[in-house]
């Protein structure tokens, strides 16, 4: 049997009343330990003493013992466990050097009862024993939400795959606009040479040119005026059909989905009553496994002494255990070391047997517990997500139905006032006309043409600028692309 202890000082283990040890005290050097002997000296027991040192809930009472201690110095610090009986139980209290020994008890206090050395020895599925210690709701909780982030990223690259699609239509409809741009420059410039040499062969006042050239001025506006407000009634127009669209999606999304048929909530208490439950049967298998651990040691005969004088009554140790040894071995009837009586060993086996069994049931019944609440903590996972879906998409709904009232409202304004900018059009094209009659007839038609010209090379220019715009914009988001594909 060897014992290894992290430590570069000596660990000195003092312990009292734990297994079959009265009193002792033993200093453990660095390195490796080697513990040997006969049968029947505490070699166990020691070990027992050392686990409960370092944690563990496994070790066992001395029998006649009411309580029981050890003290664990490692390097200068000492750490205290004791273990109080209770009625049929053990307590332990203290402060001992692991907070959470769970993983030692399985997979380092590898004694000749721990359950992951005694299924490696039957050849049993190790599963359910190395899955014990592990939180498998809290990480199907991380894979849900990771999956869904997966999800989301994935949905992410879908659409920018969509916009890359629309790159082609981008550039096509740049190039078209660059080229009625350059024409609507050219015709704006052959306009504004006529009205050049118009303006060289008229003889005319300067005051009554600079009356025309306002009059010219007062419809540009104007009509600037009628455009902004168009281009302004187009834009809302789109985002009242966006908005119809989107209202339409989520009333189809609410009548297709149907309101959870329970309360995710009043799951809570059913979950919280199989864990209550559960972690009862965790401190009962633990206690059971006690007290099977602490019988199949004293049935095997290892559990009275290690090499020191007892203090109870003085005998040596060598005395003490060949007596004890041949007291199992000569007889058939053994003294209980929980009641003191003599019973016929078989008894005991037969005891110690019906421990396992219910042992088992009650694993058995854990694992089952532990099943419903990772059913009942999934179904209530996803009626929380169906019930926060339908209540985004209500509150949506609700404020689409406000977004398209107030859009309606604003097209309805808009139109009054284009109505009222189209009529100033005609007052002041009528204006350009009553100053310029006669002899400027054709000055007034070749200037309405050019402030036509000018309108659009203007539209032509912002239309260009957005396109522009939107082709660096979807450029950019592509250049995330690779970003999140490695995430």
């Amino acid at each position: 049997m060897e014992s290894t202890m992290l430590s570069e000082s000596p660990v000195r283990v003092h312990a009292s009343n734990v297994g079959g040890i009265d009193e002792t005290e033993v200093e453990i050097q660095p390195g490796v330990t080697v513990l040997s002997g006969r049968n029947a000296t505490n070699r166990t027991s020691f070990l027992q003493a050392l686990m409960a040192g370092l944690g563990s809930t496994r070790p066992s009472l001395k029998g006649d013992a009411a309580e029981g201690r050890v003290e664990l110095t490692v390097g200068g610090e000492t750490y205290t466990r004791t273990l109080t009986r209770q009625g049929d139980t053990v307590a332990f209290g203290g402060d001992p050097y692991l907070a959470d020994p769970e993983l030692a008890d399985l997979f380092a206090f590898l004694l000749e009862n721990n359950e992951s050395r005694r299924a490696v020895a039957r050849g049993d599925d190790l599963r359910e024993i190395i899955m014990r210690p592990v939180d498998t709701d809290q990480i199907e909780a991380e894979i849900r939400e990771l999956e869904a982030e997966k999800d989301d990223i994935d949905d992410q690259i879908a659409d920018l795959d969509q916009l890359e699609s629309t790159l082609p239509d981008l550039e096509t409809r740049r190039a078209e606009i660059d080229a009625e741009l350059e024409e609507a420059r050219a015709d704006l410039a052959d306009a504004q040479a006529a009205i050049d040499e118009l303006d060289a062969d008229l003889e005319e006042s300067r005051s009554r040119k600079e009356e025309l050239e306002d009059a010219f001025q007062r419809v540009r506006e104007a009509r600037s005026e009628v455009e902004d407000l168009t281009f302004e009634i187009e834009t809302e127009e789109s985002t009242l059909a966006e908005l119809r669209s989107e209202r339409a999606d989520l009333e189809a999304t609410l009548e297709d989905s149907e309101p959870p048929e329970e309360d995710p909530e009043r799951i809570d208490g059913r979950i919280e009553e199989l864990r209550e439950r559960k972690r009862a049967l965790d401190e009962t298998l633990n206690e059971l496994g006690s007290v099977i651990s602490f019988n199949e040691e004293m049935l095997e005969g290892d559990g009275l002494d290690v090499a020191f004088d007892r203090r109870s009554n003085g005998d040596t140790p060598d005395s003490e255990s060949a007596s004890v040894t041949d007291e199992l071995l000569g007889s058939e009837e053994v003294v209980c070391w929980t009641c003191g009586s003599e019973v016929e060993r078989d008894h005991i086996d037969d005891t110690v047997d019906a421990l396992r069994d219910l042992r088992g049931d009650r694993l058995e019944e854990r694992n089952d517990l532990r099943d419903r609440i990772s059913d009942l903590t999934s179904k209530r996972s996803t009626l929380r997500q169906r019930r926060a879906e339908r209540r985004r998409a209500e509150e949506r709904l609700e404020a689409v139905e406000t977004e398209i009232e107030d859009v309606t409202d604003r097209i309805e304004s808009l139109e009054a006032e284009r109505e009222a900018a189209e009529a100033r059009v005609e007052e002041r094209e009528a204006e350009t006309e009553d100053v310029g009659a006669g002899e400027y007839d054709e000055v007034i038609e070749r200037h309405r043409e050019a402030n036509e010209l000018e309108l659009r090379v203007d539209r032509l220019e912002s239309d260009l600028a957005d396109v522009d715009a939107e082709i660096a914009e979807t450029e950019s988001k592509l250049d995330e692309r690779e970003t999140l594909r490695e995430r």
